[in-house]
């Protein structure tokens, strides 16, 4: 599971933010929320609890950093059980990349079947059938899509956290 830290140095002041993919944090690094990243400048920490620093605005591709960390909330109208919010990080990316390709090539998933679970942020397994993980897969890509645009530019307004499928 992703895990969003802020680092500090030795006197506790922040020194950075960042987000790791399979949950390890640096030595140097307490577990951060999303709010508390965008207000990391400032930031100190004393026995493991974050004073946020001054109300900063943050710039637009912080913002879209701070978003790809978050994930992304799907709604699907024709299937409920696969509502929640999955990850869109680089490593969720190539997950859903790699699944992709398996059904282009061999009208699978990788595990060999038209039938998929795939685990939520929250660690819960949603099924899914290879109309609807297209479906969702190019939702994803939209949305990831629009926010590396965002980071590179330092420019635009964050897309909604939240994608639809049938």
């Amino acid at each position: 599971m992703i895990q969003i830290y802020l680092t500090f140095n030795s006197n506790g002041i922040c020194t950075g933010a960042g987000a790791t993919p399979d949950g390890t944090i640096p030595a140097n690094a307490v577990v951060a929320n999303a709010a508390q990243v965008v207000l990391w400048q400032g930031s100190t920490v004393a026995n493991g609890v974050i004073t946020s620093g001054s109300p900063l605005t943050p710039s637009p591709a912080a913002n879209a950093a701070c978003a790809l960390a978050s994930g992304v909330a799907l709604t699907s109208t024709s299937n409920p059980a696969l509502d929640g919010t999955y990850g869109v990080a680089t490593g969720d990316q190539i997950s859903l990349l790699g699944e992709l390709m398996n059904l282009s090539v061999n009208s699978t998933f990788t595990n060999g079947t038209t039938s998929l679970g795939y685990a939520d942020l929250s660690g819960a397994v949603h099924t899914f059938d290879p109309v609807s993980f297209k479906a969702f897969a190019s939702a994803v890509g939209a949305y990831v899509g629009s926010l590396k645009i965002i980071a590179a530019t330092n420019a635009g307004t964050l897309p909604a956290s939240t994608i639809g499928i049938a």
